[in-house]
């Protein structure tokens, strides 16, 4: 149930995230609102201000100017004040808590809110925003580079190092961010915790990926020891604590498994790298293992492990800054190469990243260096996935993944898996992908990576909705949906809501599609992505249109057009577009956008978005000109479906040259007969629809209402859910003199048309075919 909290004439509710005040809605910064809700739902005690920041903003450290200016906000739109501070008390030099009696109501009663305009379309196959191969390719990605530097500091620790034996105690182990002083330097409360895990991994003693833990500690349910062990199956959770004392530097380890078994260690040196590496050894020794070997450069290691804490806290460019500003020798070692190839990559910078990366193959010979070696190969790999060149990218991970099968580093290897199954699903090759999935699992269970088990989960999820499988896809996006949102993933949440949206609108589940948009939307206002937002609005777009709501949706696309730097993204908005104008008799414009939507749309991963554009620009060549023209567009529309392998290309090739043959009177019931063999074969409901639909339009204007009735029985499954097949069933009723049930589907298709038009003919009966 969603929880709200009342609190005089005020009322919060975390997870619809909303606040009223005197029956108004609130507009907040998402990051002033996550401030309220996180103070409020630790209401029993102080929160540190480290612990505020990195919950809010996911960094080390923020401006006392910002965090004053998001107190101040809040007090504001309260009615609070800092002199009386009767909602929110400032506790000086450490944080902030919330002292305000409330009550909890855990109803799940709507809130109060404003009418939604009902907006209009009549529908028309339109494209899908995020393709589920755009999507996928994003999430293994993500996966792969999200590593890149992070965790690398491991990398050099394997070259040359003697084989490890597992510790007596080779539990699971989670490492928490570092309790730093005031003074102490920022990067330590993330880079400690790093060093500290690698280490442990890098002895022979599993730990949870510090990623995964930055996540985690994001969500307020995950706090505490028993939340930590639910979600990461850790059974010893090491605590650290740095401490500077004179001129050295003291860290301390605090384990314990949950059970009662507890060890306390300390590490002491001039340098909190060597200390906290004493201290690690130290605790190994409790457990029962050796220590890890270390590299000797503690200078560079240090700087190694404060360009990660950027990193984990999400400020890339404090990591960069960190690199430009170290030394020429250090700038020049792989580790920060590798580290700076990963920035260029999350800034969009391929090239940049690619010679990075290629440069340093030479520095990390396969036998001295596996893992670096690997590492870099999925970043190679990475690069080619981006940039639509599966074949190259394939190439890569084949190499990562004969590097590491021997065991070195299964997170690594689980990498290499899903960049492969990726690339193996945008050449089609499906059950090659399948098994490189399953493969991808397996590794990401031995490195004890629960997030990136969720991403196998999503891209096995995208890789049905790619073979035209939404009824399958649905249920594996949904949960991984969930995965990702109770480990504040929010980018790898919204991309699985929009294969859910694609999912549902191939279902003919508009409803629950939108319910899908408004969720995602409520995460988007807490990311600052542009290009997830773009998606977003892309598939919301696609829904409204759906739905009838049409200039909601036309409003939505322009936006994403005039600002929008993504080809693709403008690509997907025009085939939107392209629709739309059609259905309003704009027919040159919509020639227009759909001709260049084809255009841009040529890569393979694309095909679903072409397939959908391709459809519209022949059908706008049938309103401006004649068969002939038509057909000029059909026969590459289909040379190049048969070439692409996408199911619905296939279907659409062949519905658009049943409506050409139709337009030249040729024979167009065999023609359609192929579309509706090929889409019943796939069983996609939306895919049925379009063909069926056009089918028994042409059979209505033939006057064969025979096998037209029989035709749009085949749609009254869906006649409560979808406007086109409520609407075909009105107009074969007022044709055949059936005035009652006209009536009864007419009313059906009012309730679902929104702004979209009943034609005339099933408007009224004929009176000579009334019934008495």
């Amino acid at each position: 149930m969603s929880r709200h909290y009342q609190f005089g004439n005020s009322r919060i509710s975390p997870a619809r995230r909303e606040l009223w005040r005197a029956g108004k809605l609130v507009a907040l910064p998402p990051q002033a609102f996550d401030f309220l809700a996180y103070l409020i739902e630790h209401h029993d005690r102080a929160v540190g201000r480290d612990e505020l920041v990195a919950a809010v903003w996911g960094k080390t450290e923020v401006s006392d100017t910002l965090l004053g200016q998001t107190v101040l906000r809040l007090r504001r739109e309260l009615g609070d004040d800092a002199k009386e501070q009767r909602l929110l008390r400032t506790i000086p030099r450490f944080g902030y808590r919330w002292v305000a009696p409330f009550e909890i109501d855990d109803a799940d009663a709507a809130l109060a809110q404003p009418p939604q305009t009902q907006l209009v379309a009549e529908a028309t196959p339109v494209a899908n925003a995020m393709p589920a191969s755009r999507a996928r390719r994003w999430l293994a990605v993500a996966a792969v580079t999200l590593t890149i530097a992070v965790g690398a500091a491991v990398l050099y620790w394997y070259r040359g190092a003697p084989h490890i034996e597992p510790p007596q105690s080779s539990a699971l182990s989670a490492v928490l961010p570092a309790q730093i002083e005031a003074s102490t330097q920022p990067w330590m409360r993330l880079g400690v915790m790093d060093m500290i895990a690698t280490q442990l991994r890098t002895a022979g003693m599993p730990s949870v990926p510090s990623d995964d833990i930055i996540a985690l500690l994001k969500v307020p349910a995950a706090n505490g020891s028993a939340g930590l062990r639910k979600a990461t199956s850790a059974r010893w959770l090491v605590s650290p604590q740095v401490h500077h004392a004179d001129a050295d530097w003291q860290v301390t380890l605090a384990a314990e498994d949950g059970a009662g078994q507890q060890f306390r260690v300390e590490g002491q040196a001039r340098d909190v790298v060597l200390a906290a590496r004493i201290a690690t050894d130290k605790l190994l020794a409790a457990l029962g293992a050796r220590a890890a070997p270390a590299s000797a450069d503690v200078a560079n290691t240090e700087l190694i492990e404060r360009v990660d804490a950027a990193v984990l806290a999400d400020d890339p460019g404090t990591a960069r800054q960190l690199i430009t500003q170290a030394s020429a020798e250090q700038q020049h070692s792989p580790e920060l190469r590798v580290r700076l190839a990963k920035l260029d990559f999350r800034a969009g910078k391929l090239d940049a990243a690619e010679q990075r990366l290629v440069a340093l193959l030479d520095e990390a010979p396969a036998r001295t260096a596996p893992v670096l070696r690997a590492s870099i190969f999925n970043g190679l790999g990475a690069v080619a996935i981006r940039s639509d060149k599966p074949e190259q990218a394939q190439h890569h991970f084949d190499a990562a993944i004969a590097l590491l099968e021997t065991g070195l580093d299964r997170r690594e290897l689980g990498l290499a898996y899903l960049g492969r199954a990726a690339a193996s699903a945008d050449r089609h090759r499906f059950d090659a992908a399948r098994t490189d999935y399953a493969q991808a699992r397996v590794a990401f269970r031995e490195a004890n990576d629960p997030l990136a088990l969720l991403r196998v989960m999503a891209n096995e999820g995208f890789l049905d909705l790619d073979q035209d499988r939404p009824a399958q896809a649905l249920p594996q996006l949904r949960a991984a949906g969930e995965g990702f949102r109770q480990w504040n993933a929010l980018n790898e949440a919204i991309f699985v809501d929009i294969g859910q949206i694609s999912c549902q609108l191939a279902l003919l589940d508009a409803h629950g599609a939108l319910e899908t948009a408004d969720a995602a939307g409520v995460l988007a206002q807490r990311i600052d992505n542009p290009g997830t937002r773009t998606s977003l609005e892309i598939a919301r777009a696609r829904v409204l249109v759906a739905l009838g709501r049409w200039r909601e949706a036309r409003l939505l696309l322009d936006d994403v057009r005039s600002k929008s730097n993504d080809p693709i993204a403008v690509a997907a908005a025009d085939s939107v577009l392209a629709a739309l104008e059609m259905e309003n008799n704009n027919v040159e414009a919509a020639a227009d956008m759909s001709r260049a939507a084809v255009a841009a749309l040529a890569a393979p991963s694309y095909a679903t978005l072409r397939a959908n554009a391709w459809l519209i620009a022949t059908r706008a060549a049938m309103r401006t000109g004649d068969a002939a023209a038509a057909d000029a567009v059909v026969t590459p529309f289909e040379a190049w479906a048969r070439q692409s392998d996408e199911p619905r290309a296939r279907v659409y090739a062949l519905l658009a040259r049943a409506e050409q043959v139709r337009k030249a009177g040729g024979d167009w019931r065999g023609a359609f007969a192929n579309a509706q063999q090929l889409a019943e074969r796939d069983g996609v409901p939306s895919e049925i629809v379009a063909v069926t639909r056009s089918h028994a339009w042409a059979l209505l204007a033939d006057g064969d209402l025979k096998t037209a009735q029989i035709e749009i029985g085949r749609l009254s499954r869906w006649s409560d859910q979808d406007f086109d097949c409520a609407l075909l069933e009105a107009r074969l009723f007022a044709a055949l003199g059936r005035d009652e049930a006209r009536q009864t589907a007419l009313a059906r298709a009012r309730s679902l048309a929104g702004e979209r038009a009943i034609p005339t003919d099933a408007l009224t009966t004929p009176i000579a075919q009334a019934r008495p």
